[in-house]
């Protein structure tokens, strides 16, 4: 790509937002129109956050990159022309906002700037290929049907897997959301907006990559509930909650705190004893990982702090960090680096009791993940109540497949 970049400063950031030509299959469907968008730290190739979504002439297409929300509105004007209607929208703490109307030709790149969140100036540039949208499925949002719980508004396809399925997935997640709000305190006023799709290329409002679609100012979340494929996951949902209450952050916080309520610090600890110094480091500064364990080392982290030194401090540290920096000297007093230090040495001492291995069992199993839920039965058939746990192991082994497994623990 030939872009031509403008300083601001040594704190400047440029993105780009691009409808690209690389043909991609979903689902079985061929489709090759899509936005494509990404930030990168001025004079570096470092990428800090990416993220691609399915285009739809005339539809309001939202973008989640953190700090801002970018909808577009693109339709043809004539032979290789197009109106574009763009509006930007920043989180806290600054909730600016700025609009833009344009014409673009095919293939050409445009651009907005002087867009700045926390002292940082960003770019964007985006640019429209051709139109291949016929190619792919799309289900208007009018022809989901409505779930109501305690939290959410969830509309799913009728009859699709996610709805079948949705009754067990609705507790799983009252439960993870009501556990925010009555121990951490962090909640948010009236129901989500959930919109559950079967897959990624049902909508233009879900990133391609990860299945979740945050459009925090419509208070709308998608995600992608499939047999294949599942993106309606409570750190998903808490995410999107962290983010309208708080603001902009670090991805490593944002994702981190979103994360409290799972066994990140048991899985941590087995990850730990395979990584070294600077690929920890690494995984929770890096704003667009690659590697899922990032995002366990990133909910232990934030876990241990939390705990440590009280969610307030952790507030004042998610409020003080941003793109690529953890700000713990100025929140917490203490360096990045004597902070790792504590946080592994932690680690290497956590042990695994039994009412949190009861816990994550009984979640587990709830949402028919027995791979997941093996090894906290495994931990438990060996203590006081083995013989309980044991059975429980037995079905777990049997309902992954593993029969011979499933026999032995009745021999």
């Amino acid at each position: 790509m030939n872009i031509h970049e403008r300083v601001f400063g040594a704190a400047t950031l440029w993105a780009v937002t691009a409808l690209v030509l690389s043909p991609l299959m979903i689902s079985g469907v061929l489709a090759d129109n899509y936005i494509e968008a990404f930030f990168t730290r001025c004079g570096s190739a470092d990428t800090i956050n990416y993220t691609r979504h399915f285009l739809r002439f005339g539809d309001e297409t939202a973008l989640f990159l953190p700090p801002y929300t970018i909808y577009f509105t693109i339709s043809p004007l004539g032979e290789s022309t197009y109106t574009a209607d763009i509006s930007f929208h920043e989180l806290l703490p600054g909730l600016k906002t700025k609009e833009r109307s344009t014409t673009i030709m095919m293939n050409r790149w445009q651009t907005e700037d002087s867009l700045s969140a926390k002292n940082d100036w960003y770019r964007y540039s985006y640019r429209i290929t051709r139109d291949t949208s016929h190619l792919y499925d799309y289900f208007p949002k009018d022809s989901l049907t409505n779930n109501e719980s305690i939290h959410f508004h969830a509309r799913l396809l009728r009859d699709s897997y996610s709805d079948y399925k949705w009754l067990a997935r609705r507790g799983y997640l009252e439960n993870y959301f009501d556990n925010f709000r009555k121990e951490l305190k962090l909640t948010r006023i009236g129901k989500l907006d959930l919109y559950i799709f079967p897959a990624g290329n049902h909508t233009t409002g879900i990133d391609i990559k990860s299945g979740v679609g945050f459009d925090i100012p419509h208070r709308a979340c998608y995600l992608v509930y499939g047999e294949h494929f599942d993106s309606a996951l409570p750190e998903n949902i808490q995410r999107f909650i962290i983010y309208e209450n708080w603001g902009y952050s670090a991805r490593a916080l944002a994702t981190g705190l979103a994360r409290y309520y799972l066994d990140d610090l048991y899985q941590a600890k087995k990850i730990l004893r395979d990584i070294n110094r600077q690929k920890l480091i690494k995984m929770l500064l890096n704003e667009s990982p690659k590697n899922p364990q990032s995002d366990i080392i990133c909910g232990a982290f934030s876990k241990y702090i939390i705990d440590k030194y009280s969610l307030g401090s952790f507030k004042v540290l998610y409020e003080k960090s941003t793109a690529g920096k953890l700000a713990t000297q100025e929140a917490l007093g203490k360096s990045l680096d004597n902070l790792i230090n504590d946080f592994v040495s932690f680690e290497e001492k956590y042990q695994l009791n039994q009412p949190v291995a009861i816990y994550f069992s009984e979640a587990f199993r709830s949402q028919l993940w027995f791979d997941r839920a093996i090894e906290y039965d495994s931990f438990l058939s060996s203590g006081t109540s083995g013989l309980v746990f044991l059975k429980r192991l037995a079905a777990d082994y049997f309902y992954v497949g593993d029969f011979v497994k499933s026999e032995s623990c009745y021999s």
